[in-house]
């Protein structure tokens, strides 16, 4: 067990006072979800520890506990503390609801996610043993955490009643780095062939890599050749045309800008650091491209008309290189390591009747919104469409949502667990009404919502390597 603790400044006594105007606010939201209107002082109840495997574990129980267990694999930050964090944002605004919030850190199970998911399980085994069961369970996770929300779900059905993934992993870690291969090959094929400092898989020294791939693109973005080359990596990867938050955003023409912001993240998509700790976990290499077909990909990316752009205003032969791309030599994948990725997160879509509400920013360095597709074509292949809702925020950043996007998709998830039903929150327009109330309803400052529906993309790669129909990529 861990260690019940009592502080002050985390677990003190609670004191919120809420006016008549907020309480009249607060109405319009659904019952099942609404905050306390009422004022109170309370004391809340913590329990901290760590696993066996030394994943650290916290929790933190509001004297009026609706029965919500909040689950999430980063509650504990990175490395963890020996008590919960001190709530702020959308978990005060929870705890003040009556959810218990809590989960485990990310360390040390990290890229292993089924690990992740174990351990998360077993904290919430603690909770029971500490507070009592909870009437139901939602796992909520952010990037990397993303992972283990979705897996949690198809993994443990029985004990999870609800996931909202905030961003991270919707194509899973197979297709995923298959799409990232396929921008880095690119780049590397036609910006510098031959170039052995510059892996593309089996990166040896991570911080090399890295150093490599941010002076190539450097070098790169310096002339019109090598920026339309960029863009042809960036297209086929389905990179995101407004990702950097530094940067204003682009207007739906503006291709030179939509560039701009493809070369700033480029290396932030590739992240030859992050293939390196995958690699090492699994044993080796997890991604091919055999059997890729560029000249289609770009045709079905979405990004031609910008590739088109930048290659007639450097004077180049786009069909000259489409060609050469065609004519390389293909990179094979370890089938070990293959099959331990697929093993550790490959989602069938298959989540035992639970629902699973997704919520990504449309500027994401780290993956494009077509893993959005790739997900969904889990969900379709299980015929579980009904269970699975998908929402947007249209703002730059990996997983820059404000306290009010997440709160409102926490509580729509919630609803649909409590109704059985998606209510109309479950559409842009619902969902930044419910965030606009909440942020008005509360002493918070949540901030403001920016809900919207992107235009459509399709995931380019088989969505599981495990549908491909027979064909083994990884072999040359």
């Amino acid at each position: 067990m861990g260690t019940h603790v009592e502080h002050p400044s985390i677990f003190g006594r609670l004191r919120v006072a809420l006016t008549a105007g907020i309480a009249v606010a607060l109405a319009l939201i659904p019952l099942a979800v609404a905050a306390p209107a009422s004022a109170q002082t309370a004391s809340e109840s913590g329990v901290a520890g760590v696993l066996p495997d030394g994943t650290r574990y916290g929790f933190i129980r509001p004297p009026d506990w609706n029965g919500t267990l909040l689950l999430d694999p980063d509650f504990m930050g990175f490395v963890g503390g020996s008590v919960p964090p001190t709530p702020t944002g959308a978990n005060r605004w929870l705890l003040d609801a009556g959810y218990a919030i809590g989960g485990t850190s990310r360390l040390p199970t990290l890229d292993r996610v089924q690990s992740s998911v174990a351990a998360l399980l077993s904290a919430a085994d603690l909770f029971t043993e500490e507070f009592g069961a909870p009437r139901r369970t939602v796992v909520t996770g952010s990037s990397l955490g993303g992972f283990t929300a979705r897996a949690a779900v198809e993994a443990a059905p029985e004990r999870v009643d609800g996931t909202v993934a905030f961003c991270g992993g919707g194509a899973g870690v197979v297709a995923g780095w298959n799409q990232k291969l396929d921008a880095a090959f690119v780049a590397k094929t036609l910006l510098a062939d031959g170039d052995d400092g510059l892996e593309l898989v089996g990166i040896g020294n991570a911080n090399a890599a890295t150093a490599a791939w941010n002076a190539l693109v450097e070098e790169a973005a310096s002339t019109p050749e090598g920026r339309a080359r960029l863009a042809l990596a960036a297209a086929v990867g389905q990179m995101a045309t407004f990702a950097d938050p530094a940067m204003p955003q682009p207007e739906a023409r503006d291709f030179d800008l939509q560039l701009e912001h493809q070369i700033a993240t480029f290396q932030l998509f590739v992240r030859p650091s992050i293939r390196a700790t995958i690699e090492s976990v699994a044993g080796g290499n997890i991604s091919w491209n055999h059997g890729v077909d560029y000249r289609q990909a770009l045709a079905r990316s979405g990004g031609r008309p910008l590739v088109d752009r930048v290659y007639r205003a450097a004077g180049l032969d786009l069909n000259a290189d489409l060609d050469v791309l065609a004519e390389a030599p293909r990179v094979a994948a370890d089938p070990d390591a293959v099959a331990w990725a697929e093993d550790n997160v490959a989602y069938t879509g298959d989540t035992g009747g639970r629902p699973v509400l997704t919520l990504h920013t449309a500027g994401d360095r780290s993956e494009s919104t077509a893993f959005d597709d790739a997900y969904a074509q889990a969900f379709r292949a299980a015929g579980a469409n009904a269970l699975l809702r998908q929402a947007w925020v249209e703002r730059a950043g990996h997983c820059s949502f404000t306290q009010a996007e997440r709160l409102a998709a926490v509580l729509t998830l919630v609803e649909r667990i409590e109704t059985g039903r998606w209510a109309a929150a479950a559409s842009p327009s619902g969902l930044n009404d419910l965030a606009a109330r909440l942020d008005a309803g509360s002493p918070l400052d949540l901030g403001t919502a920016a809900f919207f529906r992107p235009a459509p993309q399709q995931f380019l790669r088989p969505w599981d390597g495990r549908h491909i129909g027979g064909y083994v990529p990884w072999v040359n």
